[in-house]
C-alpha cells in the first residue's frame, strides 16, 4: 500500500495480499474491511477511537510492523483488530491511552482471529507511571490487561547503631 492510506468508515478494500511497507500507514477507519491477507512491515491505525478493523484472510505483523491500539479508560474499550484467518504476530504493540482508566484491573480484546494466534509481539510500548500492561495470549485471541502499578517501595529506615560491648 501506498506510504500513506485511509480506509474510509464501513469501506471494504481487496487484494490476494496487501503489504503496508515499513514507514508506510493504513488508517483503517471504524468497521472497514480488508478481503485478502494483509501484511504490516509498516503501522496499521484501526477505527475511530476505538475501533473495528476486520480482516477477512490472514494477518502477519512484520518484526518492523506497528500496530497502535487505543484505549478509552473511561468505557474500558478499545480498538479491534478483528482475524478471520490466522494472526501471526512479531513487532510492536503500541497502546494509547484517550482517558486514564480507572484503578480498577481492566482487559479488553485488542485481537481476535478465527485460525487462531501464534507469536508474539516483541515490544510493548505503553507509557504511563500509574498502569502496567501485559498481553494475555489465548489460542484466539489476544487481550491487555492493565492493572494500578504498584506502589514504590517504603524508604528502607535506617537501623539503629549496635550496642557497643561492655
Amino acid at each position: 500500500l501506498p506510504i500513506s492510506t485511509i480506509l474510509a468508515e464501513n469501506a471494504t478494500l481487496q487484494a490476494a495480499t496487501g503489504t503496508i511497507f515499513a514507514d508506510a500507514i493504513l488508517n483503517a477507519r471504524n468497521q472497514s474491511t480488508f478481503i485478502g491477507n494483509l501484511i504490516n512491515n509498516g503501522t496499521l491505525n484501526i477505527g475511530s477511537s476505538p475501533g473495528v478493523f476486520n480482516l477477512t484472510g490472514n494477518f502477519t505483523q512484520g518484526s518492523t510492523g506497528t500496530l497502535p491500539i487505543e484505549f478509552e479508560g473511561n468505557t474500558g474499550q478499545g480498538d479491534l483488530l478483528n482475524v478471520s484467518g490466522a494472526a501471526t504476530l512479531g513487532g510492536t504493540l503500541d497502546i494509547i491511552i484517550l482517558n486514564l482508566p480507572t484503578n480498577a484491573v481492566t482487559d479488553f480484546t485488542s485481537l481476535q482471529a478465527g485460525d487462531g494466534i501464534s507469536g508474539a509481539f516483541q515490544t510493548i510500548l505503553a507509557t504511563l507511571p500509574d498502569l502496567d500492561f501485559e498481553l494475555d495470549y489465548a489460542v484466539a485471541t489476544a487481550s491487555i490487561v492493565n492493572t494500578p502499578a504498584a506502589p514504590p517501595p517504603a524508604p528502607a529506615t535506617p537501623h539503629a547503631p549496635a550496642a557497643p560491648p561492655h
